[in-house]
């Protein structure tokens, strides 16, 4: 019976494990340090950001961007109201149609 639960314990460590790379190859995160009152400045400084980590991009409407060949939608945006002003944009990557 321990062995059971051992073999089942070690089974949901490594289905963690992968799907946390999994999870992590399919998104970008992008920080930015300033506020932008309106989705058009901040989708531009999205695309110089990714530009300046050397991504090849292009923004296609309706919150969509083509990452390096990769399609990508905007999954979360936030920011910290505190202190300063830090956007963080988080971009899924969405999966290829036939």
């Amino acid at each position: 019976m321990q062995l059971l639960y051992m073999v089942l314990f070690l089974v949901l460590i490594f289905w963690g494990i992968t799907s946390f790379i999994h999870y992590r190859n399919q998104t970008i995160k992008v920080r930015l340090n300033k506020h932008y009152t309106n989705a058009v400045e901040w989708i531009e400084a999205v695309k110089q950001e990714l530009e300046k980590q050397g991504k090849s991009v292009s923004y296609e409407g309706d919150f969509l961007f083509k990452i390096d060949e990769k399609h990508y939608e905007i999954a979360a945006r936030n920011m910290s109201i505190w202190s300063m002003s830090l956007y963080h944009i988080l971009l899924q990557r969405q999966k290829e149609h036939s």
